[in-house]
C-alpha cells in the first residue's frame, strides 16, 4: 500500500539498499506473464510500476547455489532509471519484465539445479478427481469413467 511506498521513497533518499522479489507472486496479486523457458510464467507487476514511480534505479541480485556451504552471489546493473509511461504501460511493463526473465534464463541454464524453488512455474493444472465431470455431464470425456 501506499505506506510502504512512502517508506521505500523515504530509505532510498537517505541512500538505503531496498530489496524487492520479482521472481514470484502471492497469490492475487496483479501479474504479467511473459515467456519462461518457452511457457508463460506470471511474474509480479508491482515492484517495477513502484521502480518507475519512484524514479529508482534497479539491481538484479542472485543467489547461485554452488554447493556445500559455497554460494556465488552475482549483482548486475538493469535500469538506472525504471521509466513506464502511462499511455504505454501495458507494453512497457511486458518488455521490462520480459529484460529480467531474459537475465533470470541466462542464470538458470547457467545453474538449473538452482532453480528447484520455481516448482509452480512446472507444475501443470490437473483437476483433481473430485472436480471432474460425472460420467455423461457436460464436460465428460469418458476417460477414467468410475466404474
Amino acid at each position: 500500500g501506499p505506506s510502504i511506498a512512502l517508506a521505500i521513497q523515504q530509505a532510498l533518499q537517505e541512500g538505503a539498499i531496498v530489496s524487492l522479489l520479482v521472481d514470484r507472486a502471492r497469490p492475487g496479486e496483479a501479474v504479467v506473464k511473459v515467456p519462461l523457458l518457452g511457457s508463460p510464467a506470471p511474474f509480479p507487476a508491482a515492484p517495477w510500476l513502484l521502480a518507475s514511480v519512484l524514479k529508482a534505479p534497479v539491481m538484479l541480485a542472485f543467489g547461485l547455489y554452488r554447493g556445500g556451504n559455497r554460494y556465488d552471489l552475482c549483482f548486475e546493473p538493469f535500469d538506472a532509471r525504471v521509466d513506464i509511461p502511462r499511455a504505454q504501460r501495458a507494453d512497457a511493463l511486458t518488455a521490462l519484465i520480459q529484460r529480467y526473465v531474459d537475465r533470470l534464463e541466462h542464470h538458470l541454464h547457467g545453474a538449473p539445479y538452482n532453480w528447484f524453488n520455481f516448482y509452480d512455474f512446472w507444475q501443470t493444472e490437473t483437476p483433481s478427481p473430485s472436480a471432474r465431470p460425472a460420467a455423461g455431464e457436460p464436460g465428460d470425456t469418458g476417460a477414467g469413467q468410475r466404474g
